[in-house]
């Protein structure tokens, strides 16, 4: 079976311009939203991810050399790392608001 499908200059066409309905159906059909489950799915992987580089033993190893006072304490370490998950989580999201 070989079918092409139709010419596209043998289809029947007309010079009138759409009507409004047609325009505002043509408009919501091509034009990208951003729903409620886009935002959903966006945060979730930018927590995870985040959440993924926060938990890593290299994240620890910097954190420790750049802030000493964290070796001695496992609660100032979860702290120094929620502080920065925070603001990186703020700063990305605000840069995606943003777009």
């Amino acid at each position: 079976m070989n079918y092409k499908g139709d010419d596209l200059s043998k289809l029947p066409t007309d010079d009138k311009p759409p009507t409004e309905l047609e325009s505002k159906v043509i408009e919501r059909s091509f034009t990208q939203k951003n729903t409620f489950s886009s935002f959903i799915l966006t945060a979730i992987l930018l927590v995870g991810t985040l959440f993924f580089i926060i938990s890593l033993p290299y994240t620890t190893g910097i954190i420790e050399k750049m802030l000493p006072k964290s070796k001695e304490s496992i609660y100032m370490l979860l702290g120094f790392k929620i502080i920065i998950f925070v603001s990186i989580y703020i700063l990305s999201d605000r840069m995606y608001l943003s777009r």
